[in-house]
């Protein structure tokens, strides 16, 4: 049994991180995305996601992980890192369509 949903049949709250199958256009691919009004959208792209065809919620988390990245102080660094990099890239692109 699929747990794919149409964007036919429904769409997921806005804002609510869901996996989202983006058919090929050139290649095909499932992002992490939420919608933010009628835009689709990723943390791993820069502009708005091509239209996805078919969406579904993310699975539930493990009930216990042994150490992992989210307890690595140095992981953490990196993540926060890699996120301010990320927000700048953003701001700059927001930015320089004014």
């Amino acid at each position: 049994m699929s747990n794919w949903i149409s964007v036919d049949d429904g769409l997921p709250e806005e804002f609510q991180d869901v996996l989202a199958y983006i058919p090929p256009t050139p290649t095909k691919c499932i992002l992490i995305c939420w919608r933010d009004g009628r835009y689709w959208e990723s943390a791993t792209t820069i502009t708005h996601v091509n239209q996805p065809t078919h969406w579904q919620p993310l699975p539930e988390p493990p009930d216990s992980v042994e150490r992992s990245h989210r307890t690595d102080p140095d992981a953490l660094k990196e993540i926060q890192r890699d996120e301010t990099y990320m927000e700048s890239l953003i701001r700059d692109a927001t930015e320089g369509k004014k």
